[in-house]
């Protein structure tokens, strides 16, 4: 959740320097209040990947416990049989290593590869 606060910190500072533009007429006010919207832009866009791959992973936790009856598939890593669970694929992600979840690629599953049923390229 540090990204929502940061989000959340950047607006309130973006809402400063727009009521100094607009209230009060300051130029260079304008010029930090458009630079913030540019970084506004990326830290949300950041968030909506960040939701997005729980989304994803929440889902791949979903289709495991209907096909396995509450067994591991992995998604691709190490975890001494070379398999992950989706919850330890979004920590080794968040500590930088790569998964076929944290990749952006297709998840793979024990016996299949490729997306999850019902599931279309870019949701």
């Amino acid at each position: 959740m540090d990204d929502l606060a940061e989000l959340k910190a950047m607006c309130e500072a973006l809402r400063t320097e727009c009521i100094k533009f607009f209230e009060e007429g300051n130029k260079t006010a304008g010029t930090r209040a458009r630079k913030m919207l540019q970084q506004v832009k990326g830290k949300a866009q950041e968030l909506r990947v960040a939701i997005q791959e729980r989304k994803r992973a929440m889902d791949l936790v979903k289709f495991e416990q209907e096909q396995a009856g509450g067994g591991s598939v992995g998604v691709g890593g190490t975890a001494g049989n070379g398999m992950v669970s989706a919850q330890e694929g979004l920590m080794l992600q968040s500590e930088g290593a790569t998964t076929g979840l944290a990749a952006g690629g297709d998840m793979e599953f024990e016996g299949a590869s490729g997306m999850m049923p019902g599931m279309e390229m870019g949701q």
